[in-house]
């Protein structure tokens, strides 16, 4: 399969810039002709009747798509409360209480001061019901979530009395939890005394017990009974989006209305203007393109090969070369002491910036090895660099893959063969 350079493509193609602008105006004047006349002939609408039915089935129609919208977004909503009551029934400490064997670790504290005594206990309460005290617990807690210690620990006022009361469906943790209020209450204590006046928290007596209690069973029973409400009202959420859809369906197979006949808008004009720019890129494009492609150019090293020059050196466009132009330079210098010369010419087959540059480099290598090198280009037609590619009697031709044809390298080949050059072989760049 023939390699195709788009770059030299592209090249060619702008070199043919005159013919391609002067078709597209032909074929961009010629589609908007045909815009204009489909233009005038368009009928500028449908009957005031089809117009009405049309309005009305969207009408229709986008109720549907309204109540659909509704019902995916309640149904969004509702998987999301499904999700936190689900998450909530099944890691709950709460929810595995066994409402007839709930353990109970309780501490009361007494409260001895001269300042209103109540203005202190409403201050704990709220600490312990409603304040940081379960965030700062929880740092003890490493099992117990925070967000469930809230339904566990309860607070209450019996006179002078502040009890406060842990639930657990396991003994050792109902301890844990109030040892750890233990812990932290006398060092919340400073804030509350700053505010309310100075006191004295004293503990009175720490007890463990169990209990049955008919408040928790009933709790409990309300989450389930929550849960299965809420999984009832999804599967309903999503029955009715199904009913919509299909009713949507159905309403619009039977009901659509008959096309109607297409309005006269402006648009038109331009869409062929635009078909017209592009059949007037396309299709020179395409023939000179087609023609770049059938075209005998030398495409890579190989095909160099099979017309029996040797490739003494392969190059790639915007590359690091230098290893291997170093290691070619020295071939090529092995090669002159072969031949017992000290120069060599470097024949550019065409004027290429690519080329130039690339010779430029390579002479500097050969440079290194000792070796003397001249370039050129455009030869026949160039009288001193004739003379002086005949003074030192061989030469490497230069070209450009994809852009050297092979009837351009036959004819540099036998102005070679015509004045006794000796041809080394090619370097080639691709």
């Amino acid at each position: 399969m023939k390699s195709i350079y788009l770059r030299n493509l592209f090249i060619t193609l702008l070199e043919k810039k005159k013919p391609i602008l002067l078709s597209v105006l032909f074929f961009t004047l010629l589609m908007g002709l045909i815009g204009v006349r489909t233009y005038t002939n368009t009928p500028s609408g449908g009957s005031e009747e089809t117009q009405k039915d049309m309005e009305e089935y969207e009408e229709i129609l986008q109720g549907y798509d309204d109540a659909i919208a509704d019902l995916q977004q309640d149904i969004v909503i509702a998987q999301d409360q499904l999700e936190v009551i689900e998450d909530y029934c099944k890691n709950s400490i709460y929810m595995k209480l066994d409402a007839q064997k709930i353990y109970v670790s309780t501490v009361q504290y007494g409260i001895q001061t001269t300042s209103p005594v109540a203005n202190i206990l409403s201050a704990w309460a709220a600490y312990i019901n409603d304040g940081s005290l379960r965030t700062e617990i929880s740092q003890e807690l490493v099992d117990i979530p925070e967000e469930y210690l809230k339904e566990l620990i309860t607070c209450s006022i019996s006179g002078n009395v502040l009890i406060v009361s842990v639930m657990h469906y396991e003994e050792p943790s109902a301890k844990l939890i109030l040892n750890a209020i233990k812990k932290q209450l006398p060092l919340h204590a400073d804030q509350i005394a700053a505010v309310q006046g100075e006191f004295t928290l004293l503990e009175l007596d720490t007890s463990n017990t169990v209990k049955a209690d008919t408040a928790v069973m009933n709790a409990q029973n309300t989450h389930l009974n929550n849960y299965k409400t809420n999984q009832s009202s999804l599967s309903g959420l999503k029955k009715s989006l199904a009913d919509q859809k299909n009713a949507r369906k159905v309403y619009v197979e039977n009901n659509k209305p008959e096309a109607q006949e297409e309005h006269k808008s402006v648009t038109v004009i331009l869409k062929y203007l635009l078909f017209g720019i592009i059949l007037g890129l396309g299709v020179p494009g395409s023939v000179f393109g087609l023609r770049y492609i059938m075209e005998d150019r030398v495409r890579c090293a190989k095909d160099l090969q099979s017309f029996g020059l040797p490739v003494l050196g392969l190059y790639k466009r915007n590359a690091q070369t230098g290893a291997v132009m170093e290691r070619d330079a020295m071939e090529l210098k092995l090669l002159a002491d072969q031949k017992k010369t000290e120069s060599i010419y470097l024949d550019l087959i065409t004027d290429d910036p690519d080329l130039t540059q690339m010779s430029g480099t390579f002479i500097s290598q050969l440079e290194r090895q000792k070796l003397t090198s001249h370039q050129g280009t455009d030869i026949r037609n160039q009288v001193e660099e004739l003379k002086k590619l005949l003074q030192i009697g061989h030469c490497v031709l230069v070209l450009k893959a994809g852009d050297t044809t092979f009837t351009r390298l036959e004819e540099e080949l036998q102005m070679c063969q015509k004045f006794k050059i000796d041809v080394w072989g090619c370097m080639i760049i691709e």
